[in-house]
């Protein structure tokens, strides 16, 4: 991940700050529409787990010049998600509702190298959860 990933990866977090939950919402139905027995891991009313997903995504990207810092929090994430059973296929699963809800969030200004660098810090992010599960 290049400082210009950074960046912007930082850029398009800050415009979701005021609200973020639409875009959670958005993920994790793109999640469950796509990986049906992922849903049964979450409990019925989502509003807990949305908040908790948007705090860690926000704590992550202030963390992102500090990886260190980073991967030590992810090590203890990875592990509980290996106790629930998440696996390498269901990270590119992740990968791929959070690009879709980002996408559909943004619209035209979620341009290919926007993309290319939330894909790069997720890759990050999941690297480490992984390795740490293993």
């Amino acid at each position: 991940m290049t400082r210009d990933d950074a960046a912007l990866v930082r850029a398009s977090l800050e415009s979701l700050r005021p609200d973020p939950i639409p875009v959670v919402n958005n993920f994790y139905m793109r999640l469950f529409a796509i990986a049906p027995r992922i849903r049964a891991v979450f409990p019925d009313d989502m509003s807990a787990q949305n908040r908790k997903f948007a705090d860690m995504i926000d704590a992550a990207v202030q963390m992102i010049d500090n990886p260190a810092v980073l991967e030590a929090e992810l090590a203890a994430l990875g592990r509980q998600h290996a106790a629930l059973g998440a696996g390498s296929a269901d990270y590119a699963l992740v990968e791929e509702a959070l690009l879709w809800a980002l996408g559909r969030h943004f619209g035209a200004a979620f341009t290919p190298q926007t993309a290319a660098a939330w894909q790069a810090f997720y890759r990050r992010l999941s690297a480490a959860m992984l390795q740490a599960a293993a």
